[in-house]
């Protein structure tokens, strides 16, 4: 009885409800990147110093996925089609947050890009 009732838990844990969705409608749960760093970037394809940076964000998704989670936050308020025209532009690996999650985390919505 006791291992069908934590077998339904941890079922029942696995179907969790996404807290956000990336622009190709995958969702994910800040529970499951609990004990990582969050970096979260924020960009744009006219943005000269976002450009050159995104390789190295996508090296460090990539090299240190058991520490660190890299989402990015597209600058400029587009639509599904033209935000993913974008990431593949600049070339960007790592998931991309289909809204802004400034609200979320109660901060103020950056006014300039780097």
């Amino acid at each position: 009885m006791k291992l069908l009732i934590m077998t339904i838990l941890v079922l029942l844990s696995a179907c969790q409800k996404p807290n956000f969705y990336d622009v190709n409608g995958r969702g994910y749960s800040y529970a499951n990147m609990e004990e990582k760093w969050l970096l979260i970037n924020y960009w744009a394809t006219w943005c000269g110093p976002c450009i050159k940076e995104i390789s190295e964000f996508n090296g460090i998704a990539n090299d240190f996925e058991d520490a660190v989670v890299v989402l990015g936050v597209n600058f400029e308020s587009v639509d599904r089609a033209t935000n993913e025209e974008h990431i593949e532009k600049m070339g960007i690996e790592f998931p991309v947050y289909a809204e802004d999650p400034y609200e979320h985390f109660n901060v103020d919505r950056p006014v300039v890009l780097p």
